[in-house]
C-alpha cells in the first residue's frame, strides 16, 4: 500500500510534464473592431500609394539603322563622273578652290602682265592697199563751169545760255599745294541740285606717276546724291606731276559756287 502512494504522485508529474509539450491548435478568439482597423489602415496606405503612382509608358520611336554603300569603280573615263556626282550628292559636297586649280598661277600672272603698262610705245604700222582694186571714178567738171560742194542746210536749235549756274571748284586740303591743282577743269556733267552743292564733300585721291587720278573716295559717304558724278569728274583731271614725287595720297575738298556760265576759272 505504502508503494502504491508514492507512485501516485510520480504519475501526476509525468501527466503534468508531457501536458506541458502539447500544442493548442486553437487560436483564442479575438475582437472584431481590431481586424477592421487594421484592414482600414492597410487599405488607406494602399490607396494613397496608388493615387500618388505615376507610370508613364512611352512608344518607342523609330530607330533607324546607320548604313553605307560602297562601290568600286574601274579605272576609266566614266570613273570621274561618278567620282564627281558622288562627291556633290554626299554629306561634304566639294567646292572650287581656285587656289587649288593648277592654272591659276599662270592665270594669275596673265592678270598682273595685262595691267602693267607696257615698256614700248604702240607704232601703227601702215598696210598697203590692195592692187586688184581699181581707183573710183571722179567725174570731170566741164569747161567754163564752177564746182561747188554742196550746202547742207542744218536745223540747229537755239540756245539760250543761262546768266548765272552752279559752278565746281577745287580747294586743297592736304598733300597737295595750290598751285599744283588742275590748270583746266573739265564741266561737271549732269545736274548740280541743292543738296549736292550742300554738302561737304572731301576726297582722298591716289594718284598716278603722271599726275593723273588712279583712284578717288568720298569720305563724305557714297550715299549722297552726286557722289559718283564727282567721282567721274575728278577721274578726268591731271595734277603737278611733283605731287606723286612726294606722296600719290592727297585729300581735296569739292565746294560749288554761283558763277556766270561763260566766266572765270572755277579754281
Amino acid at each position: 500500500m505504502e508503494n502504491e502512494m508514492a507512485a501516485k504522485p510520480k504519475n501526476i508529474e509525468r501527466l503534468a510534464a508531457r501536458a506541458s509539450l502539447l500544442f493548442e491548435w486553437r487560436q483564442p478568439s479575438s475582437p472584431l473592431f481590431s481586424k477592421l482597423a487594421a484592414l482600414g489602415i492597410v487599405g488607406g496606405i494602399f490607396a494613397l500609394l496608388l493615387a500618388n503612382l505615376q507610370v508613364h509608358v512611352l512608344t518607342p520611336g523609330a530607330v533607324t539603322g546607320q548604313s553605307a554603300s560602297l562601290m568600286l569603280m574601274p579605272t576609266a573615263a566614266t570613273s570621274g563622273e561618278w567620282l564627281s556626282k558622288a562627291r556633290e550628292g554626299g554629306p561634304f559636297p566639294s567646292r572650287f578652290e581656285p587656289l587649288e586649280w593648277e592654272s591659276a598661277s599662270s592665270l594669275e600672272g596673265d592678270v598682273m602682265a595685262s595691267l602693267l603698262r607696257p615698256a614700248t610705245t604702240y607704232s601703227p604700222v601702215l598696210r598697203e592697199l590692195p592692187a586688184n582694186e581699181p581707183a573710183p571714178a571722179v567725174p570731170l567738171a566741164n569747161k567754163g563751169e564752177r564746182v561747188f560742194p554742196p550746202v547742207v542746210k542744218i536745223r540747229r536749235t537755239p540756245v539760250i545760255p543761262s546768266s548765272t549756274g552752279m559752278m565746281p571748284g577745287l580747294y586743297p586740303l592736304s598733300g597737295v599745294t595750290a598751285a599744283e591743282l588742275p590748270e583746266k577743269i573739265p564741266p561737271l556733267s549732269g545736274e548740280i541740285t541743292a543738296a549736292m552743292a550742300a554738302t561737304p564733300w572731301r576726297f582722298l585721291i591716289r594718284l598716278l606717276p603722271g599726275g593723273g587720278v588712279a583712284d578717288c573716295t568720298s569720305l563724305a559717304g557714297s550715299e549722297e546724291p552726286g557722289a559718283n558724278e564727282i567721282e567721274a569728274w575728278l577721274r578726268q583731271m591731271t595734277f603737278d606731276p611733283a605731287t606723286y614725287k612726294r606722296s600719290p595720297w592727297i585729300t581735296v575738298a569739292v565746294y560749288f559756287t554761283n558763277q556766270p556760265a561763260d566766266g572765270t576759272d572755277a579754281r
